[in-house]
């Protein structure tokens, strides 16, 4: 007697599909707003930088008489930012998961490979050289190292995503998507007399397509804080990791009008001012992340018409 062959995830799409290609040059309008808004974060923290460097200048300008001891902290603190610029964070290692289909409300646990990858990066003034990003769909594997210039202020930034693509079985309803990733992390901020700022952060982020493939706008665009910091003197450094860290944005209204991409994606900023002979900071971020799935539930709407 034949096996019988269970239901595939993508056969309750009916043969929908959104081409990889089509979606990298949908994503496209998502990096020029991540673009704008890196830029203005980074007019800001050099207008906001302004006032403490007015605080520290009669400082500063009384340690140039005893350069020893101030010159001395600073060289200590720049020692330490190579010191965090040279760990590495252990990467999590996770257990397989097998993706399904469960009955009730209509759903799946989607696991990796997934069906797209995508990431973003930004670097303003002192370019480090040795940032990177990456997100590999047939792992779910994410990561990003980012570091501050030594010599100069720079800002740094960047996003990665893994996802699944979606289309609603019926005409319309409510659809919820989760995700448990597995991450760890290290960052870092270095300062004396002069700022330096580091956030990371873990979410998921679901875009809307017509039936032609075209991009319509995000209907889920969520993010959980890890950690963000800010410091004008001193050191402060963490580390942490997860084995499973529960990622619930709110359910939304979904229909057949349109497809859908589920992401699950991470990022993280960084700035600094760079390391001078009496002053200076730098921060690092590093932050590895590992989607084992992506879980989504469907549950129809029934639309009743008002008798005449």
């Amino acid at each position: 007697m034949a096996r019988k062959r269970g239901l595939s995830v993508k056969e309750l799409f009916g043969g929908r599909f959104i081409n990889p290609d089509a979606v990298r040059r949908s994503m496209v309008g998502l990096e020029k707003r991540l673009d704008a808004d890196f830029a203005a974060r980074t007019r800001l923290r050099k207008q906001l930088a302004a006032s403490p460097e007015i605080i520290s200048a009669p400082f500063l300008g009384a340690s140039h008489k005893e350069q020893g001891p101030a010159a001395a902290a600073v060289r200590e603190l720049r020692r330490l930012h190579k010191v965090a610029r040279g760990l590495k964070v252990q990467r999590q290692r996770i257990v397989k998961v097998n993706g399904g289909i469960f009955t009730g409300q209509i759903g799946a646990t989607v696991a990796a490979p997934f069906d797209y990858q995508w990431t973003w990066s930004a670097v303003s003034g002192d370019d480090p050289g040795d940032n990177s990003v990456s997100a590999d769909r047939a792992s779910g594997d994410l990561s990003l190292i980012l570091d501050t210039g030594v010599d100069d202020s720079s800002s740094s930034a960047a996003r990665a995503a893994v996802g699944t693509y979606f289309y609603p079985p019926f005409s319309t309803g409510t659809l919820q998507v989760w995700s448990a990733p597995w991450f760890s992390y290290l960052w870092g901020t270095f300062c004396s007399f002069a700022s330096a700022h580091a956030d990371g952060w873990i979410g998921m982020y679901v875009g809307s397509y017509d039936l032609g493939g075209r991009f319509t706008g995000a209907v889920i665009d969520y993010r959980a804080s890890l950690w963000s910091h800010d410091q004008w003197f001193g050191s402060t450094t963490n580390s942490d990791f997860s084995s499973g860290y529960g990622l619930y944005p709110p359910p939304v209204q979904v229909d057949r009008q349109h497809q859908y991409i589920i992401w699950a994606w991470c990022g993280g900023e960084i700035s600094a001012d760079g390391w001078h002979a009496l002053w200076g900071s730098g921060a690092t971020d590093q932050f590895y992340v590992v989607v084992p799935s992506i879980t989504w539930v469907f549950e129809p709407v029934w639309v009743v018409e008002a008798a005449p």
